[in-house]
């Protein structure tokens, strides 16, 4: 992604732009009936099949046979809802620990037609939250989410000042009225978990109150909030019940490379269900990155392919989960193919379904009125 030449002051500036292009929605009846498509065969790997440049090139191939194509005015327009591209980690480590180059590339040149992509990066600890203002004031294409990741509390544990990286967390989210509450979460596998000295329960008590404590910001300052949930979904529910009511609700909770089961689904929309709202609250987010490259076990993958199923069309985002900016458009286009092939729709109809999805998840964002008509004149 080009950077800005004039880059706005802080991630509060604009995020979005007038005339964004979405392909018309048309499944094969002919409709956009947000129908969920039943078991059918897929690739476990989905880029055995498909790699991001060609899941890439189908999505132009696909919107130019739907009569319509993307212009530098009116560009194609894609969403990734989750990754942390401003850590700048533009090489992966093979088994030899050799670098080698991302399967996320993608090779650009000037006979593509225009696409706009958009992104939310997420800081993991408060070593970067600066970095993730920095690297998304450097575009208005870009939003930070900043927050403390459950795999690196450590520092929150060793600290003398008790909560003072909360006082801190809190006076940049209202320094930065642009600004998500992520990644933020629960996970029973991370490794401060395994490692923290007064034992497990206590590890994930910690984790909890962290997790609590920084969704309470996201709800005292209205903001999106991106949740990372691994093995604790029960708990999950039970923090969500406890923290969000009709009166005190986060704008929107975006529930990020989700890997728990459609029977979570169901439960977690029942409990949203309960509230008194004209505006989704939930999002499920799916990754390549985790959902698919990172799933190995055959009953995984079919939990996987049944909770993308499951989620209603209307929440579904995708998501790049890359570290590295080159990989961005890559890890979204990998999402998308990925959500593609499981519902057995279009990449095309997918990235329309997402990207209006994600504008609507950002939408709170905006602190301006004209900021929110500009996303309500693209759906």
């Amino acid at each position: 992604m080009v950077l800005q030449s004039a880059a706005p002051r802080c991630p509060c500036c604009a995020f979005l732009s007038d005339d964004l292009f979405l392909p018309s929605p048309v499944d094969a009846a002919g409709s956009d009936n947000g129908a969920i498509p039943n078991e059918q065969s897929t690739s476990s790997h989905v880029l055995d099949a498909v790699s991001p440049q060609q899941a890439y090139d189908k999505l132009l191939t696909e919107t130019r046979s739907m009569n319509v194509s993307a212009t530098p005015e009116h560009p194609l327009v894609l969403v990734d809802t989750h990754g942390h591209a401003h850590l700048q980690r533009d090489y992966v480590e093979n088994a030899n620990n050799d670098s080698t180059e991302s399967v996320y590339h993608i090779a650009m040149d000037d006979s593509k037609p225009a696409v706009t992509l958009f992104s939310i990066t997420c800081a993991v600890e408060e070593a970067d939250w600066d970095t993730c203002i920095t690297y998304a004031s450097q575009s208005t294409h870009r939003i930070a989410a900043l927050g403390i990741h459950p795999w690196y509390l450590a520092k929150v544990a060793d600290a003398l000042d008790a909560d003072g990286w909360l006082v801190r967390l809190e006076q940049l989210l209202q320094k930065h009225p642009g600004v998500m509450v992520g990644e933020i979460g629960l996970c029973k596998v991370a490794k401060f978990v395994r490692t923290y000295a007064p034992g497990k329960a206590a590890a994930l008590a910690l984790q909890r109150r962290v997790f609590q404590a920084q969704l309470r910001l996201a709800i005292q300052y209205h903001r999106p909030v991106s949740i990372h949930c691994v093995h604790q979904q029960s708990v999950l529910l039970e923090v969500l019940r406890e923290t969000i009511s009709n009166e005190a609700c986060p704008a929107a909770v975006a529930l990020h490379s989700f890997t728990g089961t459609a029977h979570h689904v169901r439960q977690l929309l029942q409990w949203e269900a309960t509230l008194e709202r004209t505006e989704p609250l939930l999002y499920f987010g799916f990754s390549h990155a985790v959902n698919d490259a990172m799933c190995t076990a055959d009953k995984a993958r079919r939990q996987g392919r049944d909770a993308v199923r499951a989620v209603p069309i209307q929440r579904l985002l995708v998501e790049s989960d890359v570290h590295a900016p080159s990989d961005v458009l890559g890890g979204t286009m990998g999402a998308a193919a990925y959500v593609a092939a499981i519902r057995d729709e279009s990449i095309a109809i997918t990235v329309r379904a997402t990207t209006q999805n994600a504008l609507r998840f950002c939408k709170s964002i905006c602190p301006t009125n004209k900021r929110n008509s500009m996303i309500d004149a693209s759906y």
